[in-house]
């Protein structure tokens, strides 16, 4: 689990890319590679953004307000930054994260990784492992450098809960280790994900990888990938056994035969999720999508849009469109503020958030 201060630069990254975008530069603070003093840091992360992601609102043809990007981002960090009699600031890591942050915004990237780590450094706790917490920025790191995190725990004698200073054990187990959740599961090369599988008991889990299956290999589900970096799985005929998943963008589902399986085409028998991509199943036989303002039941049968709440094919909503529901922008788009924003390099630059709003507001 990254720390207080990471997982509030991932949000600023990840839901602000928009509001931080900028044709112009805004002066202040220069937050370059040296020490940064801690009544600094924060309009040293503002110059960071709202002048590091130059030409990110302009290239995507948004007006950009440079008063509200401030405004926006002082108010977020102002909110999430770690302080308390427990936090050490370190300006040397605070100017190195000022450094890589600006270098990670100026090319209106989603990857901040690098930053995050950076960034993770400038704010550490005092409290020792086993120590009381009440976030992961109040716990000292041993000398390893080994992540921690403030873990709440219950007491089973009093009910009250309290959090104790512990290592962090998200993506730290490999694949055939003891865990709890899947968390804990780091995902190898070459895999494309892994999780906690555990016993019919449920109380024993084991980090199981799980691979991108190809035709005739013994499968667990048949998966879509949604939108750029997400996915829905759903089970059937698979067995818990198997480490292979079958995606439909590949032509394969996961079929009654427990192996990946190519999808039916148009006119073949069909299950349930097993007709190739523009095609749905329809009393057993795979049939051609349906086009907007056709009757129909779900989504899938609806050829580039979503089945209405009036049960009618209606096409996806264009960014800038009004909408309700998420799945009225559809792939790679979201509903924001009841407008579709389209999501671009993993996050989102939009004409909201280049005037100023913030991943949950400011």
């Amino acid at each position: 689990m990254k720390r207080i201060f990471g997982a509030a630069l991932a949000m600023a990254l990840a839901g602000g890319l928009g509001a931080a975008c900028s044709g112009q530069t805004s002066g202040g603070t220069g937050g370059g590679s040296g020490p940064v003093a801690q009544a600094e840091f924060v309009p040293a992360l503002v110059d960071a953004l709202c002048d590091g992601l130059a030409g990110c609102c302009q290239q995507a043809g948004h007006p950009y307000d440079s008063a509200k990007c401030r405004s926006g981002f002082e108010a977020f960090y102002g909110a999430f930054l770690p302080s308390g009699p427990q936090v050490k600031y370190d300006a040397a890591a605070a100017g190195r994260c000022i450094s890589a942050l600006r270098g990670a915004a100026a090319g209106c990237g989603m990857d901040d990784d690098s930053s995050d780590q950076e960034c993770e450094a400038v704010f550490e706790g005092s409290t020792p492992l086993g120590g009381p917490c009440e976030s992961s920025a109040d716990c000292d790191r041993p000398a390893d450098g080994a992540p921690v995190d403030c873990v709440v725990e219950e007491d089973p004698a009093t009910g009250a809960y309290t959090g104790k200073c512990a290592l962090d054990t998200d993506e730290t187990v490999a694949p055939g280790g003891s865990c709890e959740s899947t968390s804990e599961c780091k995902t190898p090369a070459g895999a494309e994900r892994a999780e906690c599988d555990f016993d019919s008991s449920g109380q024993v889990g084991t980090c199981v990888a799980l691979t991108r299956g190809k035709a005739g290999d013994a499968c667990r589900l048949t998966c879509t990938q949604q939108g750029s970096s997400g996915w829905a799985c759903s089970g059937g005929s698979g067995s818990s056994e198997a480490t292979a998943l079958c995606y439909t963008d590949d032509g394969v589902w996961c079929a009654d035969s427990g192996t990946c399986e190519a999808l039916t085409p148009i006119g073949g028998a069909c299950g349930y999720q097993d007709c190739v991509a523009g095609a749905f199943c329809d009393a057993g036989q795979c049939v051609a999508q349906r086009p907007p303002g056709s009757a129909c039941q779900d989504d899938d049968e609806c050829q580039g849009g979503y089945c209405a709440d009036t049960e009618v094919c209606t096409a996806f909503k264009g960014p800038g469109d009004a909408c309700v529901d998420w799945d009225e922008c559809g792939p790679d788009a979201y509903c924001v503020n009841d407008v579709c924003e389209a999501s671009s390099g993993g996050g989102f630059v939009s004409a909201g958030r280049c005037q100023g709003e913030m991943p949950f507001g400011p």
